[in-house]
């Protein structure tokens, strides 16, 4: 995945991050950013359906 540097400087300010699902793949990338950046910055976590398995193959 390419350096996504305007995405994390959006994810350094949260207390947490929420994944909802969602259907096809649109916005797959960046979901799987976010549950990256939680899991290497220790934030808590919360994915519901395709964010559960989204955080499960990160």
């Amino acid at each position: 995945m390419p350096n996504k540097t305007k995405e994390v400087k959006l994810l350094k300010g949260a207390d947490a991050v929420l994944v909802p699902g969602g259907f096809g793949d649109g916005g797959v990338q960046g979901k799987i950013l976010a549950a990256k950046y939680a899991r290497e910055h220790s934030v808590p976590f919360l994915g519901i359906c395709l964010g559960m398995q989204i955080v499960v193959i990160e």
